[in-house]
């Protein structure tokens, strides 16, 4: 026991030793000391074990002997955080040894791949496996979530998502090659699109049917970098989904996007958003992220008692997004029925 009323932390091993094991997992689990106990980095090479291992504690062991490392009794659980295409293997090798696992998102690089993996996690309830979805924890996503849900902007309608970003050479996520081999079905637009329709189906619900167009914009983006695709949810609301990852601007605010191919001009691809700026450095409080629309909105969407409110999120991350506030410009939009409240209100 570590304490009174206090239970051991779990054994825990870090299998990979790549950009989110070092800036997102390794400082994670240093936060949860309480709860978990890194005893150990395995990686394709010492040297990336030794790089990982010294940044949480000189008593973690290193290791590139994957088996031998599963094989042990005194290790609780698996972080798994390999490239997509190599997983899932990994994954079910850890589940049939009894541990408990956690692995980074996607699941696995195609469906076949996933349901085999969810199907062998199926006959053991003792164990816990998790995908590190990490979106469905973001505070500005849960609070929109929790307005839907408590029906504080009323029906949900209409879903509309869109997400562009700047992925070029100085990105520490464009020098992992896998992203960018092309054999890794949909490339950024898999790798990051997951979080995306892991928001939108946490806010709006469970989505039942989708229809999409896919194309890539610059040759060191395969084997695609733009989607865009139409949805339809299970409470019968539909929506809009767009994202880019070959989107560039000039200026360091949310605007036109272009495409930038191998240092030519950036071909211009979209003349305007169809949306409306961001909600900007709000306080997470009642209703944060919901308005009425204003009057251009009305005249565009029409005054018939409906209302346009966002749920939108500028989400600070280092290193990510356009320009040098590497911000995202994520912006979430949901045409709505009138709540009881509104119609109180009229």
């Amino acid at each position: 026991m570590v304490g009174e009323g206090r239970v051991k932390p779990i054994r825990l091993a870090m299998i990979g030793a790549g950009i989110y094991a070092r800036d997102a997992h390794r400082p994670a689990l240093l936060r949860l000391r309480d709860r978990f106990e890194v005893v150990a980095v395995c990686a394709r090479s010492l040297a990336s074990a030794d790089a990982l291992a010294a940044q949480i504690g000189d008593d973690v062991e290193r290791c590139t002997d994957m088996a031998a490392l599963l094989a042990r009794d005194d290790i609780e659980a698996v972080d798994i955080l390999l490239p997509i295409a190599v997983q899932p293997p990994v994954v079910a090798q850890a589940l049939a040894t009894g541990k408990h696992v956690i692995s980074e998102k996607p699941v696995a690089p195609d469906v076949a791949a996933a349901q085999a993996l969810i199907a062998a996690y199926a006959p053991r309830p003792g164990q816990v496996w998790m995908v590190a979805e990490n979106w469905r924890y973001e505070e500005a996503y849960e609070r929109a979530a929790a307005l839907v849900r408590d029906g504080a902007i009323g029906q949900v309608r209409s879903v509309h998502f869109v997400y562009f970003v700047n992925m070029r050479p100085g990105n520490k996520y464009y020098a992992s090659t896998w992203r960018r081999a092309g054999d890794f079905q949909g490339g950024f637009l898999l790798d990051g699109g997951v979080h995306f329709v892991a928001a939108m189906r946490m806010i709006a619900g469970e989505i039942t049917a989708v229809a999409a167009h896919a194309a890539q914009l610059t040759p060191d983006l395969p084997p695609a970098d733009l989607l865009t695709a139409s949805l339809q949810f299970a409470n019968g609301a539909l929506g809009a989904y767009l994202t880019c990852y070959a989107a560039a601007t000039p200026w360091d605010a949310p605007g036109r996007p272009s495409g930038q191919a191998q240092g030519r001009a950036p071909p211009r691809i979209i003349e305007k958003i169809l949306f409306w700026p961001l909600l900007e450095h709000q306080p997470l409080g009642r209703h944060h992220g919901e308005r009425q629309c204003n009057e251009r909105e009305r005249g565009l969407h029409g005054d018939d008692g409906r209302h346009c409110r966002r749920v939108a999120a500028h989400l600070p991350r280092q290193g990510v997004g356009r320009g040098s506030s590497g911000r995202r410009a994520v912006d979430c939009l949901l045409y709505t029925s009138p709540s009881p409240r509104d119609r109180t209100r009229s």
